[in-house]
């Protein structure tokens, strides 16, 4: 393609995207379409954990939040050992549930593969690689262009409320709806 990022996100985007494409499997649409497939197929695994570690924190919520109303009490009074005692009392409940916090930031993880992407397609059509005009499928075709309908503005937009409303069904009672 002739776009030099120099190394990163942006670059390993590119390669990807042209090996699928070199493949001669599909159009650009459909290249970047099983480029971002791929990215998610890859990041699932982490994806999966931090969802799993979520659903532990959901079920200790009860003791957790005994744990945090203490610590907020010891913090108003500044009492320091009891602040001290009881970060220990929520870390022992964490490894006895085997919850590890980290896991909480593993979606982010996806979020410079989205921006190299992003890139990349943005390049492209400043470069004027061939094929885009007309590499693209159904109401949009060229892929040089906005979508001329907003559908997939608005198709990612109702596919967030509808992953938060699963989400929020999985919630326990204990947990507030707001």
């Amino acid at each position: 393609m002739g776009l030099d990022f120099g190394w990163g996100f942006s670059t390993s985007m590119q390669s990807v995207l042209e090996t699928i494409h070199s493949m001669n499997i599909t159009e650009w649409g459909g290249s970047i379409f099983l480029t971002t497939v791929l990215v998610r197929i890859c990041v699932f695994p982490l994806l999966r954990k931090s969802s799993d570690t979520s659903a532990k924190m959901q079920k200790i919520r009860p003791e957790s939040q005994v744990l945090m109303d203490q610590m907020k009490a010891a913090a108003a009074k500044q009492d320091q050992g009891t602040i001290q005692s009881v970060r220990k009392k929520i870390k022992a409940l964490y490894k006895a549930n085997d919850i590890k916090l980290w896991s909480m930031a593993l979606p982010f993880v996806q979020i410079p593969f989205g921006f190299g992407l992003w890139r990349v397609c943005r390049n492209m059509v400043d470069a004027g690689v061939p094929g885009l005009e007309t590499g693209g499928y159904l109401w949009f075709q060229d892929l040089t262009v906005s979508d001329p309908y907003f559908i997939l503005p608005m198709a990612c937009a109702l596919f967030q409320h509808l992953s938060m409303r699963v989400n929020r069904l999985h919630l326990t009672p204990h947990t507030p709806h707001h």
